[in-house]
C-alpha cells in the first residue's frame, strides 16, 4: 500500500504521522487526552482510506474502555460516562475524516 499524496495530505493535517518499513501509525489523543494509534498497513494490497475506514468500523469503544481502566491512574481521571462520551467524541472526528478521504 502506496499512501496517496490526497490521504497523506488529510492525515499530516490530522494526526502525528510516524513510518517505518512495514506501516504508518497515526497518532492522536482525545479530548480527555488519551494517547490513540492507528496503524496502516504498507504490506498489505488495501489502500489507506481502507484500512482507516476499517479502523473505525472495528474499534469497539467497550473494549477501548475496559483496556483503559485496567489503569489506576485513568481509572482515577475519569468516570465511565467520561470515557464513553471521550471516545464517542474521538470516533465522531475520525468519521468526520473518513469523510474527507471519500469526498
Amino acid at each position: 500500500m502506496k499512501m496517496t499524496r490526497k490521504e497523506k495530505k488529510i492525515f499530516e493535517n490530522c494526526f502525528g504521522i510516524y513510518e517505518d518499513n512495514d506501516c504508518y501509525a497515526l497518532e492522536d489523543w482525545t479530548t480527555g487526552g488519551v494517547n490513540m494509534y492507528i496503524f496502516l498497513d504498507k504490506v498489505i494490497d488495501c489502500s489507506a482510506t481502507q484500512q482507516f475506514i476499517d479502523f473505525i468500523d472495528n474499534f469497539d469503544i467497550d473494549e477501548e474502555i475496559e483496556i483503559h481502566r485496567q489503569c489506576d491512574s485513568y481509572k482515577n481521571n475519569f468516570t465511565l460516562r467520561q470515557s464513553l462520551n471521550d471516545f464517542e467524541d474521538w470516533i465522531s472526528w475520525l468519521n468526520s475524516i473518513k469523510k474527507d478521504l471519500l469526498n
